[in-house]
């Protein structure tokens, strides 16, 4: 059968299976992508068909690091020695790991739908069974022996045959094909919605996208230009908390119990940024974002405090939601110097709460120095948003007005002490509707304003570290 053969039952049925790709003529390639709803997340996709053959490609969104490569290397030998369809392949210049399945022309022409249909699900059944395995060992959190004894149950010491009458392993148990339930990719359970779909009816709407494509920002929120201090680059700590959520998603019940938590604590003075890189923070995750401020949990009746703190943690939980507690201060005040009972039982609360929380906690103050000294240890990662540096004011000014400075402006700008991100934003709020009228001396002169009218600071950048 020809390569344009091929093509057109591909073609078909894509688009009836409601799928978004994209085509490439020259090279008979089509991209798309699907999420898979564990560890793995947002799969890329390739289908590439020549004469005598169609090939299918799911790339995984997490490279091995050069570490663990060797590792997730002997993991992928291991699982492939047992499947009778497909193989598992690592990259080693890149530590990019995907699943390939190959089928030829004939077969592909037997049964057109149905074939295509499993081209492009027995991967997808693959990647959602094996893959929680492969981000374990590149994470150092398993090794291959044990991954795949996880896996594969039925494997043997010396990694020989199971006994008779198991399942066999060319595809999974619990994520079986032929398409249509528990088959299906996560992406496609809703009628009418593919990869970038749109939602049928009332259905409640999923996060879904491709992997390949870039995050969405939120607003105009940036990590450069922040005046984040110390060792360790915000990027990485963003990183950290990635694999923490795909460690969590790989174990499942099985989850290590001593291992260490998440959690973050976020200070500095109004304005720096520290709601906002919450947002970034779960968009980048691609999860919820259960947001307590201090007023929301604080009662006047005796233990109903306590009871809100609970609360809280628990509908995170069950959520599988970032929980971000905003004006930490009003919850968590140093105990040496309470004069109540209740103003030591919350904050013991909350100390319990943090400690069994099994997920990804992050809370915000602008006063540091007024929380607890046990609360501030129970924090795996302290991060301070200082103010702007002049770096920092300069890409905020163009991100906020889009226009360049003289050098005179540029001199005043860098002039202006204690600016922060949401200066600017209060800033081009204010200016927004006065349009053309409005020139850079407006806005700098907007901005000195909105400083004069800070109190003396009494925050100092010491810049952050993990716990």
């Amino acid at each position: 059968m020809s390569v344009r053969k091929n093509v057109k039952i591909l073609h078909k049925f894509l688009k009836k299976d409601d799928w978004r790709y994209e085509f490439d003529e020259e090279d008979s390639l089509f991209t798309c992508g699907v999420s898979v709803e564990n560890a793995v997340g947002n799969v890329r996709v390739f289908i590439n068909a020549t004469d005598d053959r169609v090939a299918c490609l799911f790339v995984m969104p997490q490279s091995a690091p050069e570490s663990f490569r060797a590792a997730v290397a002997e993991l992928a030998c291991r699982i492939n020695y047992r499947l009778v369809f497909g193989q598992f392949e690592i990259d080693f210049d890149d530590g990019e790991v995907r699943f390939r399945y190959v089928m030829s022309s004939e077969e592909l022409a037997d049964d057109p739908m149905e074939k295509a249909k499993r081209l492009l699900y027995l991967p997808h059944a693959m990647v959602l069974h094996y893959g929680p395995a492969f981000v374990k060992v590149m994470l150092g959190a398993r090794t291959p022996a044990d991954a795949v004894k996880e896996v594969q149950p039925g494997v043997c010491e010396d990694g020989g045959s199971p006994s008779d009458g198991e399942t066999p392993p060319d595809v999974p148990a619990d994520a079986q094909i032929p398409g249509g339930g528990d088959g299906e990719p996560m992406a496609k359970r809703e009628k009418g919605r593919g990869v970038r779909g749109k939602s049928g009816g009332g259905e409640k709407k999923r996060a879904h996208r491709d992997s390949d494509a870039p995050p969405v920002p939120v607003r105009d929120y940036t990590l450069d230009g922040l005046s984040i201090h110390g060792d360790i680059p915000l990027a990485k700590v963003v990183t950290a908390v990635k694999n923490f959520r795909r460690l969590q998603a790989a174990e499942g019940e099985a989850a290590i119990p001593d291992r260490p938590r998440m959690s973050l604590l976020l200070w500095g003075p109004p304005g720096a940024g520290k709601t906002e890189f919450v947002n970034y923070l779960g968009q980048q995750l691609g999860c919820k974002v259960v947001v307590k401020m201090a007023s929301d949990l604080l009662d006047h009746w005796v233990g109903k405090t306590e009871k809100a703190i609970r609360a809280a943690f628990e509908e995170a939980e069950e959520e599988n939601a970032i929980l971000f507690l905003d004006e930490l201060d009003g919850l968590m005040q140093d105990r040496t110097g309470a004069t109540a009972n209740w103003e030591i039982t919350q904050v013991n609360e909350l100390l319990d709460c943090m400690e069994k929380f099994r997920g990804v906690m992050i809370g915000a103050t602008n006063f540091r120095d007024h929380l607890d000294a046990a609360v501030l240890r129970r924090f795996t990662y302290k991060l301070e948003f200082g103010y702007l540096g002049r770096a920092g004011k300069h890409i905020f000014f163009d991100r906020a007005f889009k226009t360049p400075l003289t050098e005179m402006d540029a001199t005043r700008l860098d002039a202006i002490p204690n600016l922060t991100p949401g200066d600017f934003k209060t800033v081009s709020q204010k200016l927004y509707y006065l349009g053309e009228e409005v020139g850079n001396a407006e806005r700098l002169s907007a901005l000195e304003e909105e400083v004069s009218l800070k109190k003396e600071s009494r925050h100092v950048c010491r810049g952050f570290a993990a716990a």
